[in-house]
């Protein structure tokens, strides 16, 4: 396996900026959540979101992390893995969120 050098490192991140991950929160609206909004406050919803979603949104780094490392399959993993940790970026994507995007 190669090391990384300072331009497959360049590669890689502006690959990985490229292909950031969105949470898809499909069309369901569940009027409890616009409760518990009302009631609690975005803020806290969006981090209970985040809680109750914390497994999907690590899968989707994940998958990113795979896809980087099946793009560059002559570099080390293990290091692939770890730059692609200082850099991917979950996309909450609030604005999607069903029933409630519009007012984020």
């Amino acid at each position: 396996m190669k090391k990384l050098t300072q331009k497959v490192e360049k590669e890689i991140i502006a690959y990985i900026e490229n292909h950031q991950p969105q949470v898809d929160w499909g069309n369901d609206f569940d009027k409890d959540s616009l409760v518990k909004i009302l009631e609690n406050g975005m803020d806290d919803y969006t981090s209970d979101l985040y809680e109750y979603n914390l497994d999907y949104i690590c899968e989707l780094e994940d998958y990113l992390i795979k896809d980087v490392q099946e793009n560059w399959p002559d570099y080390d993993e293990d290091q692939i893995e770890d730059l692609c940790k200082e850099y991917v970026c979950i996309d909450m994507n609030l604005k999607n969120l069903p029933g409630i995007g519009n007012y984020v």
